[in-house]
């Protein structure tokens, strides 16, 4: 198993978890507050998502994919988990990446925003049902 890939205890999930909660609850406050840039509200999402893939991959005994490719952790997990939105998470994974540090004129809206909020919830919910069952 190299560094990119490794099985973690399946009790670390919990805490992927917990890191996930903070995340999304970040991105609620950062929205109701409109402070800061839109962008950082929706790289909060996408690290609740992203925790939350590992969450599972971690519970599931599969190894954890290093990286910010909602894509790829989506590919991981495969088909049979039902993620919520799963085709189209991986477009949120410019903001953990290119988008964090970067301006590019893009205009993002109060409903992109509320939509990244409502996705990283449902995936939030999601990986809680696995992980309690």
């Amino acid at each position: 198993m190299n560094q990119q890939n490794r099985i973690y205890k399946p009790e670390y999930a919990t805490e992927l978890i917990s890191i996930a909660e903070g995340d999304l609850e970040t991105a609620n406050a950062l929205a109701a507050q409109k402070v800061g840039r839109v962008e950082n509200i929706i790289y909060h999402c996408e690290q609740a998502i992203e925790k939350c893939l590992k969450a599972v991959l971690c519970f599931r005994g599969k190894p954890i994919l290093h990286t910010h490719n909602l894509g790829m952790l989506v590919m991981a997990l495969g088909d049979a988990e039902n993620i919520p939105h799963g085709e189209n998470l991986d477009s949120l994974s410019e903001f953990a990446t290119i988008r964090r540090s970067v301006e590019t004129g893009d205009i993002i809206e109060d409903e992109d925003v509320q939509t990244a909020i409502e996705v990283a919830g449902d995936v939030l919910g999601w990986a809680h049902k696995i992980i309690r069952s």
